[in-house]
């Protein structure tokens, strides 16, 4: 069974069958359009078209020659930053403070009695 669909198959391959008349008519409107586009390819641009073309790239020159200079931000956002980190090195000083002290062993915790907590009795339940 599976040789006879394999065998239909090759033979449908080879010989396809006569496409319908819409198939037909569409590829014709297809191949008519691809050369209608092709053709408006070909056609010189509009004035105005080349006009705001060769504006676009000057402004873009324009722009790439503004990205060469070197960007200075605002004296707000350079105070900020500036902030921003004078806060982060006193975290910073900070974390290393309370490293030092772990270090050393001198920690303001108690240290915990676990003799206490391993030796407990179960609460006692009144019996009625």
């Amino acid at each position: 069974e599976k040789e006879k669909t394999a065998a239909e198959i090759e033979a449908i391959k080879e010989n396809p069958p006569a496409s319908s008349v819409a198939t037909e008519y569409f590829n014709k409107k297809e191949s008519q359009r691809k050369l209608e586009i092709e053709a408006m390819v070909n056609q010189p641009a509009a004035p105005a078209v080349e006009h705001f073309t060769r504006k676009a790239v000057e402004e873009k020159s324009k722009r790439n020659l503004m990205m060469d200079v070197e960007y200075v931000p605002p004296v707000a956002t350079q105070h900020f930053e500036d902030v921003e980190k004078k806060k982060e090195a006193e975290i910073e000083a900070k974390r290393e403070e309370v490293r030092e002290k772990m270090k050393r062993g001198t920690s303001q915790r108690k240290p915990v009695d676990w003799e206490s907590f391993t030796k407990q009795k179960a609460p006692t339940v009144p019996t009625y």
